[in-house]
């Protein structure tokens, strides 16, 4: 048996990447809506112009941090076992995160001992229509 925890990393933070950007130029909406003949220009805006908030930034975080550079985006990060800013993304405490990112992405292991973790508390936090995108453990939020 094989070990290979970064097998999945790259395919895992393309994924997140692509959510983000359906997410904002809302591709899934307009390809539900034109197969039904109800064209409406969907209004979507830039990663550029947004703010990404990764909550753990180890082997996915780091390579989904480089993914929204890449587009311009400014990367916040926030891992409860600490990192040093590593011009990737910029250290915050969760809380700072959660109120200044456009879109928030989850990178951690399960919580099921300490329970959900992005409850509606931490919800609440969030800027108003921040979006967020969970492709970690089902059982976090």
């Amino acid at each position: 048996m094989t070990n290979t925890p970064d097998a999945p990393s790259a395919a895992v933070a393309e994924l997140t990447l692509g959510l983000m950007l359906d997410q904002l130029r809302r591709i899934s909406q307009a390809d539900r809506q034109i197969r039904v003949w109800q064209w409406k220009p969907p209004m979507g805006g830039p990663l550029v112009a947004r703010t990404v908030g990764i909550i753990g930034h180890g082997r996915i975080g780091r390579r989904v941090a480089k993914l929204a550079q890449a587009f311009g985006a400014r990367v916040l990060a926030s891992d409860a076992l600490g990192f040093e800013p590593d011009g990737i993304a910029e250290a915050n405490a969760l809380e700072s995160l959660l109120a200044q990112a456009d879109i928030v992405t989850l990178h951690m292991p399960s919580q099921k001992k300490a329970g959900i973790f992005f409850d509606a508390a931490r919800i609440g936090l969030m800027k108003r229509g921040a979006v967020l995108i969970n492709t970690a453990r089902g059982d976090l939020v």
